[in-house]
């Protein structure tokens, strides 16, 4: 096991889902953090694994790939968020904002049932994940005789990057963000393009220290014990076919692995008014479900498909473990990193 820190250099463009130009209709989105699929393709560079198939029969290939290089399963777990200006904690993604993961809080509600909130009675160490907006155009080699770059004619579109700002204030801040990489690959630093539009960061692969600290806390679908956790990562909800018309979702209507209860993402609070409501029920998780992008493959210069899934900062209840009753393409997604996860009780 090794620590891969990410440190921004810039903001990066995290998207989930596709940069939409004049020959494609849709909506720009990014992410606070980078998708599994980015990090494992990250991963795949930097071992300088090559492969040749695409979309899922192409994730396929890299996980097949980190096995043959001695990786593990899960390859990818995480990511832990800190903000060192702010706090010394590491942070989790609930909705639109960023908290110290001590905030993430539960009680027994009035029929006796665990139920969970975000304390946020003071806003100095809370930071909100924002959207910034950029223009782009793309280049193209060749002006009549010359070598030199130009525009193309018509083809200019608008992308978003991923801000973090503090809730109170409104500073610009950097984040670093840790996973744990379950490969034998050797200590490096140095800069390499994270997300889209070229963008980069600082890259550092070392071991872990003696303290694991909250990284001894967090784990991959396919090692969780029963209890309750929070979402680090997308956790993938794949459909079941003869049930692809439904809104109602459970086990019966797509597959969700151990997946017991969908719990939510928790609300935000900030005194103790608010937490009656909780107890009292007044006060209710929202369950969101996101369609999410696979990222874009570098290497085949190809999209890859789009799946639907539960966002991070979603709270989820484990009862069961059963690998048998997981399908090939859960426990793939699994295996990359999706579905890593913070235990809370």
């Amino acid at each position: 096991m090794k620590l891969l820190k990410i440190r921004p250099l810039e903001e990066l463009v995290l998207s989930k889902a596709p940069i939409v130009t004049h020959d494609m209709f849709g909506v720009h989105d990014v992410s606070a953090t980078p998708l599994p699929t980015t990090i494992a393709g990250l991963l795949g560079n930097l071992l300088g694994i090559t492969y040749n198939d695409d979309g899922i029969g192409g994730l396929e290939r890299l996980a097949s790939k980190f096995k043959e290089m001695g990786c593990g399963k899960p390859v990818i777990i995480g990511p832990l968020i800190y903000f060192e200006k702010l706090c010394n904690e590491p942070y989790v993604q609930i909705g639109n904002v960023l908290v110290p993961s001590s905030r993430i809080r539960g009680v027994v509600d009035v029929y006796g049932r665990e139920v969970f909130y975000v304390g946020i009675d003071t806003n100095s160490q809370i930071v909100k994940f924002v959207r910034g907006s950029r223009v782009g155009i793309k280049l193209k080699r060749g002006y009549k005789d010359e070598i030199m770059k130009v525009v193309s004619r018509g083809f200019i579109y608008k992308y978003f990057t991923s801000r973090y700002i503090t809730l109170d204030e409104e500073k610009s801040l950097m984040p670093t963000i840790v996973y744990i990489i379950n490969c034998k690959v050797n200590d490096m630093k140095g800069i390499a393009r994270v997300g889209g539009e070229s963008r980069v960061a600082l890259i550092e692969i070392s071991d872990f220290g003696e303290d694991l600290g909250n990284l001894g806390k967090i784990v991959s679908i396919l090692q969780a014990d029963k209890g309750y956790y929070v979402a680090l990562s997308p956790i993938p909800i794949l459909p079941k076919p003869e049930a692809l018309n439904t809104l109602l979702l459970t086990n019966d209507t797509a597959e969700l692995g151990f997946v017991g209860e969908v719990i939510g993402i928790p609300p935000l609070i900030k005194d103790n008014v608010g937490i009656e409501k909780v107890k009292k029920g007044d006060l209710q998780p929202r369950k969101r479900i996101e369609r999410l992008n696979l990222g874009f493959s570098e290497t085949l210069k190809k999209r890859r498909p789009q799946i639907l899934s539960l966002p991070p900062g979603t709270i989820i209840r484990i009862e069961s473990i059963e690998h048998e009753n997981v399908g090939a393409l859960l426990k793939l997604l699994w295996s990359i990193g999706f579905a890593s996860l913070l235990k809370l009780l």
